[in-house]
């Protein structure tokens, strides 16, 4: 596993939306505060830490081996920050927030991963099951430093 932190001020009552538009060329339309909500209030400043594994993962088997080391998986509004703040990330590898999970109506669980192609930086949601390349990076926090 190898680790890189990076500082984030995260203003968690700002919607989703705002920081997608202000920071991304395109995201699909289901990438919403009320399809992932914040889960804190205030204004925040942690250390987003960027976790590359050796093998490839699933966002589930990446989250149990997060949590084993004490390490909660990026929200999107969290992740959404890191890419606006860090444009360079996204060029160099996905970004993947494990957590929360959605679904639509007509299929299964998703989660919310910051990509490049074609010099466009976007925002797009795959499949919780998808297995993720060891050269994608998850996103996650110390669970010490982000309790509400």
């Amino acid at each position: 596993m190898h680790v890189q932190p990076y500082s984030v001020k995260v203003y968690y009552e700002v919607q989703l939306e705002a920081i997608l538009r202000a920071g991304f060329d395109e995201f699909e339309p289901d990438i919403t505060s009320e399809h992932f909500p914040a889960w804190r209030l205030g204004v925040h400043t942690i250390d987003a830490l960027l976790i590359r594994f050796d093998d490839e993962l699933t966002p589930q088997q990446a989250l149990l081996r997060l949590e084993a080391v004490g390490f909660r998986g990026g929200t999107p509004l969290e992740v959404a920050t890191l890419g606006k703040d860090f444009p360079h990330l996204q060029e160099r590898a996905a970004l993947v927030a494990p957590l929360p999970v959605w679904s639509r109506d007509d299929g299964g669980p998703l989660i919310v991963v910051l990509d490049y192609e074609g010099r466009r930086r976007r925002v797009k949601l795959a499949s919780q099951h998808a297995v993720f390349s060891r050269h994608s990076s998850y996103v996650a926090f110390d669970v010490r430093q982000t309790r509400v």
